[in-house]
């Protein structure tokens, strides 16, 4: 098993399911064995051959947890809601403290824009399993911040940016939110941070949608910026104009906006 999760992490997925299957032929009752192939055909969308495999699993122990969430997800990626949440439910049945399962009843619960019940999974999530404290932290701030109670967002993403702090997300969503509430140098603080880990390599769907969020909170910024020129509080501006280069120091937005807090100085 332990060989077969190193050639998974290395993306060796077949080497794994090679191993897996020749391992379940000298021990045909492993549960582990079982679970373990079922997350390899998972990871190459196998969604039949995962589905049997993490059935096989239960049938040798109906309480491995890990197998009823494999059920689960398997069933998200197919839609089918209703039939992931009777999965979940059933794990935690077993352990109603495991923390995987509670973060997909958030994640599942959100998607359904039922927020109360979303929130009540992430806590017990963030609560009980500190290894998902960057995800759940991060969409316990994201829901309080559309919420407008901007102290608990606060505190779930200071949360995830401690459990992770070279996840950009928060980040941005952190930032956006002080500036909001005129907290300038709290954001440049967090700006300076943020500037420090957004060109490390991301595979490409997570840089699009860090740049696409990074474009979004500059927009933020920058009406920040005007609205403060307008005030004439061009000191603050100055503070906003420097967080928007702190984060985007080529965005011709950025630049504009600084030559014109110049002309008005």
């Amino acid at each position: 098993v332990n060989m077969a999760i190193e050639y998974l992490k290395s993306n060796k997925v077949k080497d794994a399911i090679e191993i897996l299957e020749v391992a379940l032929k000298r021990d045909p009752y492993s549960h582990e064995l079982y679970h373990t192939l079922g997350v390899a055909y998972s990871a190459i969308n196998e969604v039949e051959m995962a589905y049997s495999c993490y059935k096989q699993s239960l049938k040798k122990k109906k309480d491995y947890v890990e197998s009823h969430l494999g059920l689960g997800r398997l069933a998200l990626s197919k839609g089918d809601t209703a039939t992931a949440k009777l999965h979940f439910f059933d794990g935690l049945q077993y352990n109603p403290k495991y923390g995987p399962i509670l973060s997909c009843l958030g994640d599942l619960f959100r998607s359904e824009n039922k927020m109360e019940s979303a929130k009540e999974y992430y806590h017990q999530s963030f609560e009980v399993f500190p290894q998902f404290r960057a995800q759940t932290g991060y969409a316990l701030g994201q829901i309080y911040a559309s919420e407008g109670d901007i102290v608990k967002s606060k505190k779930y993403l200071l949360g995830a940016i401690n459990t992770d702090p070279n996840a950009p997300a928060p980040y941005v969503c952190l930032i956006g939110i002080l500036i909001d509430s005129n907290e300038y140098p709290l954001a440049e603080l967090q700006a300076n941070k943020l500037s420090q880990i957004i060109n490390k390599p991301l595979e490409s769907e997570q840089r699009t949608n860090l740049n696409n969020a990074l474009k979004h909170l500059l927009d933020v910024i920058l009406y920040k910026g005007r609205t403060l020129i307008k005030e004439n509080n061009l000191y603050q501006a100055k503070v906003v104009s420097k967080i928007a280069s702190t984060i985007l120091p080529d965005d011709n937005e950025s630049i504009i906006f600084s030559a014109s807090l110049s002309a008005e100085e």
